[in-house]
């Protein structure tokens, strides 16, 4: 039986894993190498699964929602790693949410079930370089959160410091030296939108194919971008029978809102989600504009991005941070659709 290689991608929220997972499956396929994704998410509503449908058809994706893959869906592992190989790939990437301590998911594939089955080739750790440094001091009463953080980078072999364009030469090397003292042997690599070197990452049998002329090189401010919206009707809620306030990750939660089918003004709910704060860390969604086009939506640290999406969804946001209050999170985006003209 084939041993499948598994590449495991880590990092908080909002530093940059579905944009690296693009980058390897967009070579893998020039390279005509056989890709499967696990994806976790903690939100009610998959959005990076859907972005991976829209960006690279026909991929085969088995996604575990509403839940942290290394805790409340362990044992949803095994399963879903089962029926991907039944695909016969050529290599697994599991992409982790950005709560999940790498650490469990190397144990988990070590089952009896999975360990004669995959393998564990590369653990690559995104980090933001915005916001690294403030992490310890923010979530400084979370001990769980914070052994976290420290686990996805103690448990790398490659650690990326993406968007590095977002801070000075002096921060950056201050960056380099929080990670290389809690992971001495690590790879440390300085990446802008996780532009990185993948020839190390692929199966044995495939390493030694060309490097592809036609590079992956997704343009700048692509599909793992940050911005959004608001709407001027009442919201649609969530079913009581299937709350949107989802179990809580130490001191982190998610919360996901349908929205009215209607138009939303950008500029309107991208200034009103800023206002929410620091305890607001990630936000992603899809939500249609007044221009007519249906939008992918994210946002991390204040920062948001509008991306023009085809699929067809209805309209929902996902708020993932600390101390989330439905009500504020209603008002607030209500609050960014008072200046759109009808």
């Amino acid at each position: 039986m084939k041993d499948i290689p598994v590449v495991v991608l880590s990092g908080f929220l909002g530093s940059g894993k579905t944009t690296l997972l693009l980058r390897i499956l967009a070579e893998a396929e020039v390279r005509g190498i056989r890709a499967a994704v696990l994806m976790n998410e903690m939100g009610r509503h998959d959005v990076d699964g859907r972005i991976l449908e829209e960006e690279m058809p026909g991929i085969q994706i088995n996604r575990l929602l509403d839940g942290c893959i290394c805790c409340t869906q362990r044992s949803e592992i095994e399963g879903g790693v089962t029926r991907l190989l039944q695909a016969s790939p050529d290599f697994l990437v599991m992409e982790l949410s950005g709560v999940a301590d790498p650490d469990q998911i190397r144990r988990a594939l070590l089952q009896p079930a999975l360990r004669s089955r995959v393998h564990i080739s590369h653990i690559l750790t995104v980090i933001d370089a915005e916001r690294y440094l403030e992490y310890s001091s923010f979530f400084s009463s979370d001990r769980e959160l914070i052994h976290t953080l420290r686990s996805q980078v103690k448990t790398a072999g490659t650690v990326i410091i993406n968007k590095i364009d977002t801070v000075s030469d002096s921060n950056l090397e201050k960056i380099q030296r929080a990670v290389r003292k809690l992971n001495p042997q690590a790879e440390i690599v300085p990446a802008r939108h996780c532009r990185i070197e993948l020839e190390e990452i692929w199966p044995a049998e495939a390493a030694l194919l060309p490097s592809p002329s036609t590079a992956s090189q997704p343009q700048q401010g692509g599909a793992f971008a940050k911005d959004y919206e608001a709407s001027c009707s009442p919201f649609k809620m969530v079913s009581p029978a299937a709350p949107s306030q989802a179990a809580s990750y130490s001191s982190l939660s998610s919360v996901t809102l349908s929205l009215p089918d209607k138009s939303y003004d950008r500029e309107a709910l991208t200034q009103s989600l800023a206002a929410l704060g620091s305890g607001l860390v990630r936000v992603k969604g899809y939500v249609p504009a007044g221009d007519g086009n249906l939008y992918l939506v994210q946002g991390s640290n204040e920062r948001y991005v509008w991306q023009i999406s085809s699929l067809n969804v209805k309209p929902y946001l996902v708020f993932i941070g600390r101390n989330l209050e439905e009500e504020r999170l209603e008002a607030a985006v209500r609050a960014g659709s008072q200046s759109l003209l009808h």
